[in-house]
């Protein structure tokens, strides 16, 4: 059994013709949370569903077609997702895929929580996160989203400790640190971010122990290394820092470019090609079973366009750095049936900028994780003392334990809310908060629903709307040929008020009588217009004392 919500979706129109006859297709692809119980344990999910409509021979109203086919897949949660979102010289951190609980730290510059064009991340055992701070030539590692503990190691240069645009970045199960230094076409690996150890592979070239343009690094369980040597157009592995056992999956040259590698716990190898827009996949270093995933046919979502990183996590889930469309994207099975995606493009909470890294953490400890969908809700204007309808938001527990729900209280009386959460969730469980809009006064009122929580870190749901002293109907006047129209302005508070604005657009003429409104006073507006052969389209807008605004759409036939 499941129960859930939808939390993202796309609904897609796709016009086709033959011989003259034009066929009209819907699509719904969308992305969930829920929880799930199976024999009696209950655990928190995401996923993606996918409905079709059968075709259609007129594109109006789509709601009224019927489901040809549909799907669902989940896939269960709590990972955090790691960012480096290269464009906006930061690192993002989201409870899971779904961006829910969104961080960020970082800014341009060179100094501490500053990064300059940010290209790989990485995480150790410990949590503690690591960074190619490309354009800055170094290495950065900090303990947790707050930066704490920034420490820094690297200068530009060729020489030991030095770094030429360093893109790709892996740390091992033992806390080694590897680097693709791709400037200097070279491997690099220190066993901290002090510089023990440091060690080097790789001249330029394209021969044994050679590289150009090195873009990506990691290790399998055997401790194996794996490098995207991009201008060779081929995935090298070799068995240590002697460049042991080389061996080449080759491309063709001058058509691909391998930009991430990954290596699932089966061994198969993952590369990413951002000339060709694929991610491809190998059995093994001889690229046996080559196969590829490129532009999603489909339509429903996009395909990867120029994608770079790219990790697999212990399940198999593929997460990959769609770079050009700004958004990391989950796969399984190299297939878009069960497609998630993160992000896209913008600067704020779940924009994303080119991301150029991206990893997964399969959490093993049991805590609880909060999260609220939506986070925002915006009402539509009421009049004062009026409750308009309710919205709804939910409180879901994504993380592996018990969480204590401590209170559940809106910051302002204009929001007043109902709430059915108990004063404990358990893993995968969710709870609601329905609330209303009735302002007590008027203009932008705004609060929010705070989650009080135990355990893990408290929720809020910012809530917005804004009270008016007047009401203004009708909200829609169509004029036939030149005809006019009247819109009523009344005052239904028991307190004068008055209209302060009164603005039309289009070809549109108003005259008014309106001014200050006593209680129970109405005033009027004519709209007015000349009928030219062709319709025509504009807005009302009126003010109030309070600054409310409120329209009245304007049609001309």
């Amino acid at each position: 059994m499941a129960t859930g919500v939808v939390t993202t979706g796309v609904f897609t129109l796709i016009e086709s013709e033959v011989n003259r006859v034009y066929f009209y297709n819907y699509a719904l692809y969308a992305n969930f949370s829920a929880s799930q119980t199976i024999q009696g344990k209950t655990v928190a999910v995401v996923g993606a569903v996918t409905e079709t409509l059968a075709t259609l021979n007129s594109p109006l109203d789509p709601l009224t077609g019927t489901i040809q086919s549909g799907m669902i897949d989940t896939a269960q949660e709590y990972e955090p997702v790691y960012i480096a979102d290269t464009g906006n010289n930061r690192i993002v951190q989201t409870s899971d895929i779904l961006g829910s609980n969104w961080r960020s730290i970082g800014k341009p510059g060179s100094g501490t929580a500053q990064f300059q064009s940010p290209w790989g991340v990485a995480v150790d055992a410990e949590g503690k996160i690591y960074v190619s701070d490309s354009g800055n030539c170094r290495i950065v590692r900090m303990d947790s989203m707050t930066g704490a503990n920034w420490a820094s190691y690297g200068t530009c240069g060729a020489g030991p400790g030095q770094f030429s645009n360093p893109e790709g970045l892996w740390v091992d199960s033992g806390g080694k640190i590897y680097v693709a230094d791709t400037g200097n076409n070279r491997i690099v690996r220190m066993d901290d971010i002090t510089r023990i150890n440091f060690t080097s592979l790789g001249t330029p070239g394209n021969g044994t122990a050679q590289f150009s343009s090195p873009a990506a690094v990691t290790t399998d369980a055997a401790g194996n290394i794996y490098v995207a040597d991009t201008v060779n157009a081929r995935v090298v592995e070799f068995s240590d820092m002697l460049g042991t056992n080389w061996a080449v999956w080759q491309f063709p040259v001058n058509y691909l470019t391998p930009d991430g590698v990954a290596v699932d716990s089966t061994g198969r190898i993952y590369t990413t090609d951002s000339l060709q827009n694929q991610v491809i996949r190998a059995d093994n270093i001889t690229g046996a079973n080559e196969v590829s995933l490129n532009v999603n046919y489909l339509l429903y979502l996009n395909g990867v366009e120029a994608p770079s990183g790219i990790f697999v996590d212990p399940n198999g889930a593929i997460y990959i750095a769609d770079t050009k469309n700004n958004r990391i994207d989950r796969l399984f099975e190299l297939s878009y049936d069960n497609e998630i995606v993160l992000g896209s493009a913008g600067t704020g909470v779940g924009g994303l900028n080119l991301p150029h890294g991206t990893v997964a953490v399969s959490e093993t400890k049991r805590v609880p994780v909060a999260a609220v969908t939506p986070p925002s809700l915006t009402f539509p204007t009421e009049l004062v003392g009026v409750a308009g309808p309710a919205e709804t938001t939910r409180l879901s527990n994504i993380g592996l334990a018990p969480m204590i729900v401590t209170s559940v209280m809106s910051s302002l009386a204009d929001f007043p809310i109902t709430h059915n959460c108990p004063s404990a969730l358990s893993a995968g469980q969710s709870c609601t908060s329905t609330v209303t809009f009735q302002p007590a006064a008027g203009g932008v009122r705004k609060g929010s629903v705070e989650f009080a929580l135990a355990g893990a870190a408290s929720k809020s749901v910012s809530v917005a709307g804004s009270g008016a002293l007047i009401t203004v109907s009708p909200p829609q006047l169509i004029l036939f040929e030149g005809q006019g129209g009247t819109v009523t302005v009344t005052n239904p508070l028991p307190t004068s008020t008055s209209v302060t604005s009164i603005k039309i657009t289009g070809k549109f003429r108003q005259t008014n009588n309106c001014g200050t409104l006593a209680p129970g006073a109405s005033c009027t507006i004519h709209v007015s217009w000349s009928y030219n052969g062709y319709v025509i389209t504009g807005t009302l807008a009126v003010t109030d004392s309070a600054g409310t605004v409120q329209y009245v759409s304007l049609t001309g036939e």
